[in-house]
């Protein structure tokens, strides 16, 4: 490989790692990790952005013999598999999961009972809020009582007249692991809150069986439309 072949080789392949490192740098700072990764995981974004920029360094000043510098096709091949996951990310959708994801995954009982067994009651705040993930994990902690919970709206054919589910997802380590946390609500106009919307309710829990399930209902007093929560996802402890 000629001196120009040779540089131009090592401009594209420094070009490839300044995408990345940009994309960890946008990632942090934008904050819009927290769509598909768990908060605290901003550590390993920053790890990978250190990294990236360290091949960026390591291929504008070390030097390599030509002969295992890769070009022409096998060059563009190796930068077009490395770059396609960026243009997913540029592409993928801002809105963190929802009824379409819902309708395709389910609570895990197993997994749903290492989580009880891990984590010991903290009661009910006297504000009365408690998550989807706090329900799941320790139902009769809370029922009977009054409670305040937010969530995404959802509602198929098996979801009975004048309910709609209430329901948010949790994960553990990342988007690909999330399950969902879900109760009925039980309220007069339940259907005049549009699916996936975000809602607050506000009533006494209790249990409602459907289809030969049980499930945790909340018997609504007030509910209102809210924003999208800065952090759409429930977090499990992870120890």
């Amino acid at each position: 490989m000629n001196r120009t072949k040779l540089e131009s080789a090592r401009l594209e392949m420094a070009g490839l790692f300044l995408a990345w490192a940009g994309t960890y740098a946008w990632l942090l700072v934008s904050g819009r990790y927290q769509i598909f990764l768990r908060p605290g995981f901003w550590i390993l974004l920053l790890l990978a952005l250190c990294i990236s920029f360290a091949f960026l360094i390591a291929v504008l000043f070390r030097a390599r013999p030509a002969g295992h510098v890769a070009s022409g096709a096998t060059l563009w091949i190796r930068l077009g598999v490395l770059l396609l996951p960026l243009f997913y990310l540029l592409l993928a959708q801002d809105e963190p999961l929802g009824s379409h994801a819902f309708k395709s995954r389910s609570i895990a009982p197993a997994f749903s009972r290492a989580l009880t067994r891990s984590k010991a009651s903290k009661g009910i705040s006297k504000d009365g809020k408690v998550t989807l993930l706090d329900i799941l994990q320790d139902f009769k902690e809370y029922r009977g009582k009054r409670i305040v919970t937010e969530g995404m709206v959802y509602r198929d054919e098996v979801v009975p007249a004048r309910h709609f589910l209430v329901f948010r997802f949790f994960i553990v380590c990342c988007a690909a692991d999330a399950l969902p946390a879900g109760a009925l609500v039980a309220y007069d106009k339940a259907d005049s809150f549009e699916v996936d919307s975000w809602v607050r309710v506000e009533g006494i829990l209790g249990l409602k069986v459907v289809e030969g399930l049980p499930f945790p209902c909340v018997d609504a007093e007030k509910i209102i439309t809210i924003d999208t929560p800065k952090l759409p996802y429930l977090y499990p402890g992870l120890f």
